[in-house]
């Protein structure tokens, strides 16, 4: 495993400006830049806040998730209407090649056992965090994708190296919290 980077709140709102403003989008920037991961699908897009900072730098951004999270702070390229278990079939039937899937699941920052946030229903099909880690890394191995960036709560691979990667650590609410954005060779 490679030795993570550890990165305060503080220290991203010393930087000031963008940075301040779009502290997960620096961390992240960071990272596909660094190992050129410049064609990018999200399996659980959402607004698209990651790629604030580094959207005119990529080639082409792929977005997926369960609803249209609008408004989208960044608009992707191709946006599909699915669940990661469903995104599949879209993707190679449009045979666009990426270098990285970026899977974010929701997860609590308050218990680390919780599998899944309250506002989602179980009728939207949206699965637990570790359910859509895994249908991320199949459609990474499906897809032949050489990279995911995971971002999770819990410092875990999930089966895979760990190539890279941050420690991120903010308060919310009074309450000191951990989060991780791994770099993951499939």
């Amino acid at each position: 495993m490679s030795e993570l980077q550890t990165i305060t709140m503080q220290q991203l709102q010393k930087m000031g400006g963008k940075i301040a403003r779009n502290q997960q989008s620096y961390i992240v920037s960071q990272l596909l830049l660094k190992h050129w991961l410049l064609s990018i699908h999200d399996c659980t897009y959402g607004q698209g806040r990651f790629y604030t900072l580094i959207r005119d730098r990529l080639i082409f951004l792929s977005g997926g998730d369960i609803r249209i999270w609008i408004p989208w702070l960044v608009k992707p390229d191709l946006f599909i209407l699915k669940p990661v278990w469903k995104q599949y079939d879209v993707l190679r039937y449009l045979k666009v090649r990426f270098d990285v899937i970026v899977i974010d699941p929701p997860f609590s920052p308050y218990n680390r056992g919780q599998e899944k946030r309250k506002y989602y229903l179980p009728s939207e099909g949206l699965g637990t965090p570790t359910r859509i880690i895994i249908s991320g890394i199949q459609l990474a191995r499906l897809l032949n994708v050489p990279y995911i960036l995971l971002h999770y709560n819990r410092l875990q691979g999930f089966g895979l190296d760990i190539i890279d990667g941050y420690e991120y650590i903010y308060r919310l609410y009074g309450h000191t919290q951990k989060s991780y954005f791994l770099l993951l060779k499939v």
